[in-house]
């Protein structure tokens, strides 16, 4: 799946999305897309369904990863890794 990297130029923060309209709504909100420079990536993983991120852009190791409500059986298992 292709998506967007947006390293900040000063303090080195990355952000990823998947929509170049999200990066640019979110970042312009922030103060501008001039700080940020804009990277497109292609992340084959990304295509299976345990490595997806969540709708926030977390991969499944970060500790704040949500994972969606598709991915889960009703008792809360995990469908898929």
């Amino acid at each position: 799946m292709r998506y967007l990297r947006c390293t900040h130029k000063t303090t080195g923060e990355q952000r990823f999305f998947l929509r170049p309209d999200d990066a640019e709504r979110v970042l312009g909100e922030e103060g501008g897309l001039d700080a940020w420079e804009l990277e497109s990536q292609y992340d084959p993983t990304w295509r299976l369904p345990g490595r997806a991120p969540d709708h926030r852009g977390r991969r499944p190791d970060h500790p704040d990863y949500q994972p969606p409500p598709w991915a889960r059986h009703r008792d809360g298992r995990r469908r898929y890794g």
